[in-house]
This record gives C-alpha cells, structure tokens and sequence, in this order.
C-alpha cells in the first residue's frame, strides 16, 4: 500500500481537490505531481482542447489511484492468462515508479512487448504522438 506515484501526499490533496469540486486544479495537481509535467508542458496541455473533457473525467483519477494503492496484487497474478500480445509504452523519462510497473507487469505477460520512447514521460500521447503512433503500427504490423 501506500502512493505508488509521486510523493506521499499527493493522493490526500487529490482527495480534498475532487471533494472540493475542484476537477481542473485535480487534473492540473495530478499532471504535475504524479505524471510530471513541467510547468509548460502543463500549459501547453490545458490549451488543447481535450483539456475540458480530461477535467470532466477527472474524479476517476482519485478512485484510480486508491485502487492501485490498495491492490492486492490478486489482479496481477491474473495477467499471466493473458495469451494475447500485450504492448506497453513508457517514456524514457517517465518517473521510476511507471518503469517498475511496466516491469512488473511484463514481467506477468505470456507475449508482453515493451516500447520505450526516449524524451517522453507518462503522457507520451501528448508530448510525443508520432513516436507513439510508430510504435503502435510496428506492433500492430507484427500482431
């Protein structure tokens, strides 16, 4: 247990942000303190205009990070059934705590493939799209 993702408090400031209603600061909060983004990488984010929909969704982050808190690990033992090939990408940059996790989780994988896309952090989506987007076709190509 514990907060496998940025420091130790940032879950309880999640928590009193989304029970304050305060959806943008807990997206913002989470952007900086568990993915990582620079200040403007953060204002470059909250340009695009999937920004409100993110800041919309953004209450599942608190239950998301509870559960991969609270995990009993029963759920990752299940993933050796998986017999599907697997992609993960992670940043070459990502905090050490996301490059653990993709071991761990490849590490359970039957057929796990793993990406690392040198510069990017967690959301390589944004900051990276066309090294994500290649590695996406490579694999699909070869599944």
């Amino acid at each position: 247990a514990g907060a496998p993702y940025g420091d130790a408090d940032v879950l309880g400031e999640l928590v009193n942000l989304n029970e304050r209603g305060d959806h943008d600061g807990l997206l913002a909060t989470f952007m900086r303190r568990v993915v990582g983004m620079t200040a403007p990488e953060l204002a470059r984010y909250r340009a695009d205009p999937v920004w409100p929909r993110r800041v919309a969704a953004a209450p599942t982050i608190v239950r998301e990070l509870r559960a991969e808190s609270e995990s009993s690990g029963a759920s990752g033992l299940a993933l050796g059934a998986v017999r599907r090939p697997v992609l993960q990408i992670l940043g070459g940059d990502s905090r050490p705590a996301f490059a653990a996790a993709t071991a761990d989780l490849q590490s359970r994988l039957a057929d796990g493939r793993v990406v690392v896309i040198p510069g990017a952090r967690h959301a390589a989506h944004h900051s990276h799209p066309d090294e994500l987007v290649a590695a996406v076709t490579a694999f699909l190509a070869r599944v």
